[in-house]
C-alpha cells in the first residue's frame, strides 16, 4: 500500500503525541530551513526525578498513558458463559497481560527532562522539555527510556506554512502547533483564531465567524466547507475538552489546503508578465480576446506586496 506524505506526517506527529522510546523518536522538520533533518542530540538530555503523584498532578499524557494501560484487552465479565476451555485460556491471557503490564516502562521513575534537537542540514538547534520515564538502573540517555516532549522552542511547524501566508494567520497557527503537545483543546481554540484571521484577511463580512464563512461560500464553496469543519473543531476546543491530537492533525491538513490559495495568488503575479507577452504576440494575430482577471484586487495587491518584500 502506498502511504501519502500527509499520512506519513500525521502518523509521525501522532506517535510523539504520547510517550515513545527515545530510540524511536522520528526526525522532524527544522523550523529554520524546513528540511526533515531535525534529530534529538541524546548527549544533551538531562533529567531530574519527580514523584509519581507529582507527575499525575500536572501531566495529562502521563495520566492517560497509565489509565490506558489499566484497561485489559479481555475482561473477566466477557468470559462468563464461555465454554470451559475458552474460559481457561482467556483467564490465562488476562493473567499474562497483567504481568506484562506490571513491567511496562511507564511504571518507571518519572523525570522532568530537557534537551536539544539538532538540524543535520543547517545546524540549527531547538530546545525541548517534557518528561522522561526512566526504569531502575537505566541512565538518563538510554535509548529505551520513554520520552514525551511538551514544549519545543522555537515552535516546530506541524504542516508547512508558506511565507505568502499573512503574519496574523501564521502567528495564530504557530500557537496552535505549540499547544498541540500539551493542551489539545487550547490548540483547537488557537486554530479557530487562525480561521478568524483568514476571514478577516479575505474581507469576509459578518458579525460572527459563521456568517463570515457563509459570506465566503458564494465564491469559494470548497474553502467554506473546509472552514466550517475547522470552526466546529475550534468550538469544541473552546467550550469542551473532547479534542484529541489526531483530530488536530486532520484539521491542520485541512487548513493547509485552504492556505495554499496564498501561494496561487503569488504565482499569479509572478506569471502575469509571461501571460501578457504571449497574448501581445499571438492574441491580436489570431483575434482572440484576452482572458478576464478573476483574481480579486485585494489578493493581487497582497501578492505584489509579498513578492516585493521577499
Amino acid at each position: 500500500m502506498i502511504i501519502s506524505s500527509e499520512d506519513s506526517r500525521i502518523s509521525k506527529w501522532q506517535r510523539i503525541a504520547g510517550f515513545i522510546p527515545l530510540k524511536n523518536y522520528p526526525v522532524l522538520n527544522c523550523p529554520y530551513c524546513g528540511k526533515e533533518q531535525l534529530q534529538f542530540d541524546i548527549s544533551t538530555i538531562s533529567a531530574m526525578p519527580i514523584t509519581k503523584p507529582m507527575a499525575d498532578g500536572f501531566n495529562r499524557t502521563y495520566r492517560q498513558a497509565k489509565q490506558d494501560l489499566e484497561k485489559p484487552s479481555i475482561s473477566l465479565d466477557s468470559l462468563k458463559g464461555a465454554p470451559g476451555l475458552v474460559a481457561i485460556v482467556g483467564a490465562g491471557l488476562i493473567f499474562l497481560e497483567a504481568m506484562a503490564k506490571q513491567n511496562h516502562a511507564i511504571h518507571g521513575i518519572p523525570h522532568l527532562m530537557t534537551g536539544f534537537l539538532k538540524c543535520l542540514s543547517c545546524g540549527g538547534s531547538v530546545s525541548a522539555s517534557g518528561m522522561q520515564i526512566i526504569p531502575e538502573g537505566n541512565p538518563v540517555n538510554s535509548e529505551s527510556n520513554l520520552i514525551k516532549v511538551e514544549h519545543f522552542y522555537p515552535t516546530i511547524p506541524i504542516i508547512p506554512v508558506s511565507t505568502n501566508v499573512p503574519a496574523p494567520i501564521r502567528n495564530e497557527l504557530l500557537d496552535a502547533f505549540k499547544h498541540f503537545h500539551f493542551d489539545p483543546p487550547s490548540s483547537a481554540s488557537k486554530l479557530r483564531r487562525a480561521i478568524e484571521q483568514y476571514c478577516k484577511d479575505k474581507k469576509a463580512v459578518g458579525k460572527n465567524l459563521h456568517i463570515q464563512i457563509s459570506y465566503l461560500r458564494a465564491n469559494n464553496p470548497e474553502i467554506a466547507d473546509y472552514l466550517e469543519s475547522l470552526k466546529l473543531l475550534g468550538n469544541e476546543g473552546t467550550h469542551s475538552s473532547d479534542v484529541l491530537e489526531i483530530d488536530l492533525l486532520h484539521a491542520f491538513e485541512v487548513f493547509q489546503f485552504v492556505l495554499e490559495n496564498y501561494d496561487r495568488d503569488a504565482r499569479y503575479i509572478e506569471t502575469k508578465a509571461n501571460y501578457d507577452q504571449l497574448m501581445q504576440k499571438f492574441a491580436v494575430k489570431q483575434d482572440v480576446p484576452r482572458l478576464e482577471n478573476k483574481t480579486d484586487t485585494a489578493n493581487v495587491l497582497r501578492a505584489q506586496k509579498t513578492i516585493s518584500l521577499g
